[in-house]
């Protein structure tokens, strides 16, 4: 009876859901056409960009053919682009329901790329080993093909590297540091062409699941004048009990910024220290948004706090991380999440911590991790409340903290040495992970403690953020060749490739109770927050929803259902 009930209640809510986003999609624009090119070319990416809205969809071509639907009814530019090929921009306009045919001709790109083996691309000299050691284990080599810079502005780059933190072991010797700026300033300077590699095993390209897909990108408005010189960047979106995506902006200004999905339209809201820096976000069942705060360029003697944002009144709330300043190493948040009782977690990724916010006493109290380095990075709890973190320095690892027993446990991934930023739970609990600069994600089982890994087929990969869906299929954002979304299932062991609308990485992802993907493209030329929806027949809304306030308690809604039917 209980398990009738449940589905009684389950089928009520689908069709609940079903009705209104029929209701909702009734008022968008759908079109098809055709693409024809000089020579043969596979899946093309077809671009609908609405420059009123700072919207812009992408689905590919199967055959030669595309279908576009659910885009808001106004003017577009549309423009198609293929390996090597492109079309000119030409504008339209759709208006609600089916729109006239819109076909377009590729031909041969006056300023493509030219595709040459690796070893042409990043030639044998000095400083080639510690690009492709180290700077590789973050940015493909198409990152530095298609850059044209002097020796100087490279050095500048690699500053910025340093001082952020970003080169885990920084450089054995001064000569070690200019032979890389030498070797970045003579083989990719102002007068290098563009390139790109020639891979062995490119990204596949399967028109039957492509032609299903439709990605959609919202972009964030540019800074005014004051500050035209700081280029606005989204990180980690999350979504709020009315469909909104929430994302932070890191850079100067820093600010907390949501976008209405149906719409696109865009709000802001400073931070409390708006020259310092932001990362990650979580909301809580109350609709409170928490953000740690981070460095930046603060030159105040305030402290770091997390700091907690009301929608309702617009207003912050700011909690001391160290508030008597015991702790006098540097300290900078990383990513926060909510438990079963409200406690807020974050990582810190600089001084080796992590620290709980309790709700009922309202402090926070900080952790340091046993072993060091460690970088605590992407957190997630599983359903016994045990917080998991990806360990970013040291040996590729994954630390699980017993909040309960006040114990600390680690679990080393296969492959070593390597980077892990991000681990993520299932609906079993196994823990997800992405050795990224080797091409390999894997999960620990919490019972034995055994890790699993399997290699990505492709080349060159970065695997960011291994998350799974509410079906068991793990998605995540790569970079490797030059941004794509991957999904793999765990079951068939197959994977599955759908390339990025624009040459980007993809950190964090957050999957909508529905299996739509939300990412946000940091490196992009264009920053803000997208969705992949890989079956664009089964959108309802284009709204995003989690099935309850967050992944974690999505999951548990899903567990508890599926004992109930038992």
């Amino acid at each position: 009876m209980r398990a009738a009930n449940w589905l009684q209640a389950f089928l009520l809510t689908v069709w609940s859901a079903f009705a209104l986003g029929q209701s909702e999609l009734a008022g968008l624009a759908s079109v098809s056409g055709s693409v024809s090119s000089p020579t043969p070319f596979k899946a093309a990416k077809v671009y609908f960009r609405n420059p009123e809205r700072r919207m812009q969809y992408m689905v590919y071509t199967a055959g030669g053919k595309y279908h576009a639907m659910h885009l808001v009814p106004g003017n577009y530019e549309m423009r198609v682009e293929a390996a090597g090929l492109s079309s000119p921009v030409t504008r339209l306009s759709l208006a609600a329901g089916k729109n006239p045919p819109r076909n377009a001709a590729l031909a041969p790109e006056k300023d493509a790329a030219q595709v040459v083996p690796m070893a042409e691309l990043l030639p044998q000299g000095p400083g080639r080993a510690y690009l492709t050691d180290t700077c590789m284990g973050c940015h493909g080599p198409d990152f530095f093909g298609v850059r044209h810079m002097p020796a100087a502005a490279w050095s500048g780059f690699v500053e910025m590297m340093q001082q952020s933190g970003n080169l885990p072991n920084g450089f054995s010797s001064p000569q070690e540091r200019e032979d890389l700026v030498q070797y970045l300033g003579k083989h990719f300077g102002p007068d290098s062409k563009k390139r790109a590699a020639k891979y062995d095993r490119p990204i596949p390209l399967d028109e039957a699941k492509l032609s299903k897909a439709m990605f959609v990108e919202y972009y964030l408005k540019p800074n005014d004048p004051a500050n035209a010189g700081q280029r606005r960047r989204g990180q980690d979106p999350h979504f709020d009990r009315d469909g909104n995506v929430w994302v932070t902006d890191r850079n100067v200004p820093n600010r907390l910024s949501r976008v209405n999905p149906r719409s696109g339209e865009w709000k802001d809201w400073l931070m409390p220290h708006p020259d310092g820096e932001t990362h990650g976000l979580t909301i809580d069942r109350d609709g409170i948004v928490w953000v740690p705060e981070r460095p930046g360029q603060r030159k105040d003697n305030d402290g770091l706090h997390l700091a907690a944002f009301d929608p309702k009144t617009e207003k912050w709330e700011t909690f001391p991380i160290d508030p008597e300043g015991r702790i006098k190493e540097g300290l900078r948040s990383h990513t926060p999440v909510v438990d079963a009782q409200g406690n807020v977690w974050s990582t810190m990724i600089r001084g080796d911590r992590f620290y709980k916010w309790d709700r009922q006493t309202r402090k926070i109290t900080v952790f340091t991790t046993p072993t060091r380095p460690s970088a605590p990075y992407g957190i997630d709890i599983d359903s016994k409340g045990n917080v998991w973190m990806a360990l970013f320095r040291g040996d590729a690892r994954v630390g699980k903290y017993d909040p309960v027993a006040d114990k600390f446990t680690e679990y080393k991934a296969l492959t070593q040495p390597g980077r892990i930023r991000r681990a993520s739970v299932d609906l079993e609990d196994r823990v997800w992970y992405g050795v990224y600069d080797k091409g390999v994600i894997g999960w620990i089982d919490p019972q034995s403690g055994k890790a699993t890994e399997v290699r990505v087929p492709l080349d060159v990969s970065h695997p960011y953020d291994p998350q799974a869906d509410l079906q068991g299929i793990v998605w995540f954002g790569d970079d490797g060749q030059g941004g794509t979304t991957v999904a793999y299932n765990p079951k068939s062991r197959e994977f599955s490739f759908y390339p990025s609308p624009q040459f980007a990485d993809q950190p964090k992802i957050e999957i909508t109770r529905d299996g739509a993907v939300w990412y946000c493209p940091r490196s992009g030329a264009e920053p803000g927050v997208g969705v992949l929806y890989p079956d664009v027949s089964k959108i309802t809304t284009m709204a995003a929803y989690y099935l309850d306030t967050d992944h974690i308690a999505s999951r548990k809604a899903v567990r508890t259902k599926l004992l109930s039917k038992n």
